[in-house]
């Protein structure tokens, strides 16, 4: 399997291998100090690779003082999306994200609740309460800067294009005409759409990405 990227700025998602947890709580501390300024006006937060919250100001909202009161900070999340969320044998839902939502939830005194959600449906989720923040690989964009208020982000990462190994496909270009399969809701679906570089390849989305891989 061989892959190149779609562009040179930040993407959807970024996967990796074997992150431990001791690496992941070192990141903590430089994650905290953004998540902390957007915790003193706010909570309903996206996470990915940024944090962010809804369009009501400072004085309306008082969402963080719920999430006290109510002593639980439930995260959304893609939970088939490793070694961001996934679960493990055990059936626990663990990854990078996970831990530096539970380092977070620990220096606030709060309980994590980890709410997997469909990742099409995530705005929702945010908008209806069911969830207080989404915490797992979402890519800060200019669309999403409009919507909420977003930390910096602490991970970069790419969109890349993957084809078996045996395909002859060498860049983009050589995908015109073909299919290409993405998750549902993402900023890899969005950035296929709306380009005209890549108007000519049949946009497919999929529920997640190991859906996409099988």
């Amino acid at each position: 399997m061989r892959s190149w990227p779609i562009s040179s700025g930040p993407g959807n998602k970024e996967s990796g291998q074997d992150m431990n947890k001791k690496k992941n709580i070192k990141k903590a501390e430089a994650i905290w100090n953004a998540f902390r300024l957007v915790l003193c006006c706010m909570i309903a937060v996206w996470l990915c690779t940024v944090c962010g919250c809804g369009s009501t100001t400072v004085q309306e909202d008082d969402s963080l003082q719920k999430v006290l009161d109510r002593g639980q900070l439930v995260v959304g999340l893609d939970m088939d999306f490793p070694p961001m969320g996934f679960t493990d044998e055990s059936g626990a839902i663990t990854g990078f994200d996970m831990d530096v939502a539970q380092e977070v939830c620990d220096r606030l005194g709060v309980e994590l609740v980890k709410q997997p959600v469909d990742w099409d449906r995530k705005e929702a989720c945010l908008d209806d309460g069911t969830i207080d923040c989404i915490w797992n690989g979402l890519s800060a964009t200019p669309d999403r800067a409009q919507m909420m208020e977003l930390t910096d982000p602490y991970m970069k990462n790419e969109l890349i294009f993957v084809v078996p190994g045996s395909s002859e496909a060498r860049m983009s270009s050589n995908l015109d005409g073909g299919t290409v399969g993405v998750q549902s809701g993402s900023t890899a679906q969005a950035l296929l759409e709306r380009s005209e570089e890549f108007e000519d390849i049949r946009v497919v989305p999929q529920r997640d990405y190991p859906a996409l891989l099988k």
